[in-house]
């Protein structure tokens, strides 16, 4: 069995069911969790921009519905059933902690003192679901490689907010993509691909309730392909460079919400 490190940013809205469902499959042999957030003063001073930014994307009907969720889920969190699936977990240290894997907070996936340490755990995987960048030293780490979790197509989705713009283009599907990381942002060889299908009626954030769900399956998938076989030559490199997308602008916005809905 693989062992495998998870380096997950400390989102509550996607990230705990989605750690909890793979280490309940027991596909892997889970060493540790990192839960990736910067605590510094610079992005402390920047949550009150971050909230403008995120009432300018999701709208106030959309925060508050994305709210009311995240109450729901702190509340369900109170009580943890015994009945399996069932569990409802608020934050990825409580995922750990029920499942017994030891957890620390990386607030710079890059420190030598963390590379470190994971390197004393002589990981065969490195399963990375956060914003931060990681260079060359930690991508050497695992034995046989890093795998990104991507929420978009490659490489033709490359970069931020992959399912936005797939539903701006009117794509017919989204994609959910596995696949080795590099020093490059978005680029390297995929080893599962899974889709859900693009409606008139589907709305932003049930796409990536739908592509959240599908992680567990899709990393099962490809731990059964990786202990075949370690060899990653015969995982298809995604042809040409494709395109690189940043944060949608306001036009991107207004274009989106004529025909679509966020929430």
């Amino acid at each position: 069995m693989l062992k495998v490190y998870f380096l997950i940013s400390n989102d509550r809205l996607f990230h705990p069911q989605m750690l909890d469902s793979i280490l309940t499959s027991k596909t892997c042999e889970a060493v540790g969790v990192g839960i990736v957030t910067r605590e510094n003063t610079v992005l402390q001073k920047r949550k009150f921009r971050q909230l403008i930014w995120n009432i300018g994307f999701w709208g106030m009907r959309g925060c508050m519905h994305i709210a009311a969720c995240l109450c729901s889920r702190r509340l369900a969190s109170y009580q943890i059933s015994a009945r399996e699936g069932s569990r409802v977990f608020w934050n990825i240290a409580s995922v750990a902690d029920y499942h017994g894997i030891a957890c620390e907070r990386v607030p710079d996936v890059n420190a030598v003192a963390f590379i470190e340490r994971l390197r004393q755990k002589n990981v065969d995987i490195l399963f990375v679901s956060c914003p931060q960048i990681l260079q060359r030293k930690i991508l050497s780490v695992p034995r046989i490689c890093a795998i990104n979790k991507h929420s978009g197509k490659l490489p033709d989705y490359r970069g931020v907010f992959p399912v936005f713009y797939a539903m701006l283009n009117d794509e017919s599907n989204a994609t959910l993509t596995l696949h080795t990381m590099t020093e490059r942002i978005d680029v390297g060889r995929v080893i599962v691909e899974r889709q859900t299908a693009l409606t008139p009626s589907s709305t932003l954030l049930d796409i990536y309730f739908k592509l959240y769900a599908m992680v567990p399956e899709a990393f099962a998938h490809a731990m059964s392909l990786l202990s075949a076989s370690d060899c990653l030559d015969h995982f298809p490199a995604p042809p040409g460079q494709g395109k690189y997308y940043s944060f949608p602008t306001r036009k991107h916005l207004i274009a989106f919400k004529k025909n679509r809905r966020m929430v």
